[in-house]
């Protein structure tokens, strides 16, 4: 890989504007109406559902009586739940959610994990206006998710939970996390929600507080219209191309497309060219598709490179220099494997190194090391590296 950065470009001193969107985001829809799902997966083929109407005492009755979690350790292998959740315009059917879903499953053939889909379409799949509301109730299903996973620690305390959440689904998993005290073993956010958040309702956004590990690659957070947002949310956080304009194959087409005009009737409003849903820009689904690919390839996604400076959203990210560290991290769904592989592997070590003190010490030990803004550099299409 070599040294990717943009100089400034002569003549190019007006700032970016990032326009103020929403505000004060309305009143959440309630959860009666918004009807979320918790659907849960295993490799075995078991699957059922939970929903909101249940109290959460006969929703973890069903999860024992499933017996999904009752598999003896494999090794130093510990038993994990993983939660899906998509953004606006998406539902549980949603298929990068059940694609994800498969190629977890795929992989795990000691029935390790189990997968649940948190579908949440009642509140998210809403006309184009309505954003500003499914943002609000993303916080409203947030809440309710975070309660029944206080519940669930107490029946299964040695279950890990991780969470994936992509645009305002990464919110979503924010608020769950920090109803449970930031307990949660690691929240992943892809592409979190950028309008509305980038330059307003800091409080509400994913932050890197909200689980043991916070992870965050962005691909949509520049150019109106910007889906996604540059600020740096999560211990460690991946800019792929910078984060923002991704490379695309397709010289016919914006790489950023939003919404088109229906050639037949010009006020209808046509799905973009996302596989992933509607309303979303090809940069946007982008996190999506590297996460995915990195679940059957692990390995692909590291870098040495660190963004100099904190990307600013006035300023392009892609004007920042990358320079190369002596930190290696791992982008995607092995990234919280490759760090523990490496702390373990050096821990072996600290009876013959020598620290200079404690805390460098201490820092060894752990994964503080290993935070920061990382640069990864990807081809246009799969493979993507």
């Amino acid at each position: 890989m070599g040294n990717y950065w943009s100089n400034k470009p002569e003549n190019d001193d007006q700032p970016l504007e990032q326009p103020r969107w929403f505000g004060r985001l309305p009143d959440p829809d309630s959860i009666e109406s918004i009807r979320p799902t918790l659907t849960f997966y295993d490799g075995n083929g078991m699957n059922f559902e939970i929903d909101h109407e249940q109290r959460f005492d006969n929703a973890i009755d069903m999860i024992r009586t499933s017996g999904c979690f009752n598999h003896s350790m494999h090794g130093e292998l510990q038993q994990r739940l993983i939660i899906l959740t998509h953004g606006f315009r998406s539902d549980k059917y949603t298929e990068w959610l059940h694609e994800c879903k498969n190629t977890i499953l795929d992989i795990d053939h000691h029935q390790w994990q189990v997968v649940a889909i948190l579908g949440w379409g009642g509140g998210a799949d809403l006309g184009v206006i309505k954003y500003q509301q499914a943002a609000a109730n993303c916080f409203e299903v947030g809440k309710w998710l975070g309660n029944f996973m206080e519940q669930f620690r107490l029946e299964f305390p040695n279950v890990a939970i991780y969470c994936i959440g992509h645009s305002l689904g990464a919110h979503l998993m924010g608020m769950a996390g920090r109803i449970n005290g930031g307990n949660f073993d690691r929240i992943t956010g892809l592409d979190p929600a950028g309008p509305g958040f980038q330059d307003e309702n800091h409080d509400k956004r994913l932050n890197n507080n909200d689980a043991i590990m916070v992870d965050v690659i962005h691909t949509d957070g520049q150019d109106v219209p910007y889906f996604g947002t540059l600020v740096p949310l999560g211990k460690i956080d991946f800019y792929p191309n910078y984060g923002w304009n991704q490379p695309s194959t397709n010289e016919q087409t914006d790489a950023k497309p939003m919404m088109a005009r229906n050639p037949v009737n010009n006020r209808k409003m046509v799905k973009s060219t996302s596989q992933y849903g509607y309303n979303m820009s090809e940069s946007h689904s982008r996190a999506i598709e590297f996460f995915i690919w990195s679940i059957q390839n692990p390995g692909k996604f590291r870098t040495y490179y660190q963004l100099e400076q904190v990307p600013d959203v006035e300023k392009g990210v892609h004007r920042i220099r990358t320079l190369q560290s002596n930190i290696e991290v791992e982008m995607g769904y092995h990234m919280d494997a490759f760090i523990q592989h490496h702390i373990q592997q050096h821990s072996q070590c600290l009876v013959d190194k020598k620290f200079d003190n404690d805390e460098d010490k201490k820092l060894w030990k752990n994964d503080r090391k290993y935070w920061g803004n990382y640069y990864v550099h990807t081809n246009a299409q799969s493979p993507w590296c």
